[in-house]
This record gives C-alpha cells, sequence and structure tokens, in this order.
C-alpha cells in the first residue's frame, strides 16, 4: 500500500483530522460555504472536534462555513485569511476565545453570533468591516482587545446581549477617547489603555 505524501493529500482533500484537530485549507484559497456541513457532519462528527485549524494558503472563510461545532474550544485563524464570511463560527458554543489575525479586513454578520463560551477576543488593526450582530448573543465575553487606532464603524447592535457593563474593551492609549464616542464601541463602560 502506497501512502501518499501531505502534498498529494492536500491536492485531493480539503482537510485533516487527527486526535480532536480538524485542520482545514480549502480549495483554491477558499474553504466553501456551510463547509462543516457537506464535509465532516457524516465523517467525522461535530462532537470529534475540539480545536480548529485554518492553514496558510486559505484566503477566504465561506459563509456559515464551521457553523454549529459546539465542541470546538480553540481556533486558529491563519495571517492568509483576509475575510471571514456571514456566520462562519456561529453556535460554536464551546469556543473561550479568539484572534482576528492583521491580515483579515472584513468579519460578515453574525461570524461568531451565539458563541455563548466566548469570553475574550483580539481584533488587530486590519479589520475594516465588522458586520452587523457579529458577537451577539456571546453571553460569557467580557474582554475585548481592538489594535485599530480608528474605531471601526459598527452597527450598535453588534454586542447584542452581551452585557457590556463589565466587560473591559482595551484599545491603543491615543484612542481611548475615540472609542467612547464611538457608535457602539461607547457602550462598555470600562474603555481602557493596553
Amino acid at each position: 500500500m502506497e501512502f501518499m505524501s501531505r502534498e498529494e493529500w492536500k491536492a485531493v482533500h480539503e482537510y485533516s483530522s487527527s486526535g480532536g484537530t480538524l485542520t482545514v485549507w480549502g480549495r483554491n484559497g477558499i474553504i466553501s460555504d456551510d463547509w462543516a456541513q457537506k464535509n465532516i457532519s457524516g465523517r467525522i462528527g461535530y462532537n470529534n472536534i475540539f480545536d480548529l485549524v485554518i492553514e496558510e494558503n486559505a484566503e477566504r472563510i465561506g459563509n456559515n462555513a464551521f457553523e454549529g461545532l459546539f465542541c470546538v474550544t480553540s481556533i486558529t485563524i491563519s495571517d492568509s485569511v483576509t475575510d471571514i464570511g456571514k456566520f462562519a463560527f456561529s453556535s460554536c458554543k464551546s469556543l473561550t476565545s479568539v484572534t482576528i489575525p492583521d491580515s483579515v479586513s472584513n468579519i460578515g454578520e453574525y461570524a461568531f453570533g451565539n458563541c455563548s463560551g466566548l469570553t475574550s477576543i483580539i481584533i488587530y488593526s486590519s479589520v475594516i468591516n465588522i458586520g452587523k450582530n457579529v458577537f451577539r448573543n456571546c453571553s460569557s465575553l467580557n474582554e475585548i482587545i481592538n489594535y485599530a487606532e480608528t474605531p471601526q464603524i459598527i452597527d450598535e447592535l453588534i454586542f447584542g446581549a452581551v452585557d457590556k457593563i463589565p466587560g473591559i474593551l482595551r484599545v491603543t492609549a491615543t484612542s481611548v477617547d475615540a472609542y467612547r464616542a464611538a457608535k457602539g464601541w461607547r457602550k462598555f463602560v470600562n474603555i481602557r489603555a493596553m
């Protein structure tokens, strides 16, 4: 029996799975819409995936790509990703933290909606567009670190059902006042310099 090299495997498949880790690279730099539902629901099973890794050649994560992976506790998004689609990680209820890499410029609507276990988020300065309700119903969210000097224009409901009173929004020292005045962001009582 002949075994495929890693490159041969990647030419034929869009993912690999081992020990609770799902590594995805997609096709032609795109992880398609509804990817998990089409590729793993009957093969690996949603309840067997705890760590999700988006590999280097992926540029776009499609709409609903990983929606409902309720056991995923960590997501690693490579620096090659520039766009996160609508509902991409929605309802990943065990996810506790996420870092949006410095390559991402767009986060689609509800991308992390209903991630009720999510406690912290890091958003780098490359993020320009943040869709409606991106963090809606992330009821455990208590810390956001945002490196953007100028606050992104966001919908008032971006953090719907998130208790912003105890939550901390950390921003650069020179942008604290801008966030305190910005629509959506100003709802955070605790806006502090990093």
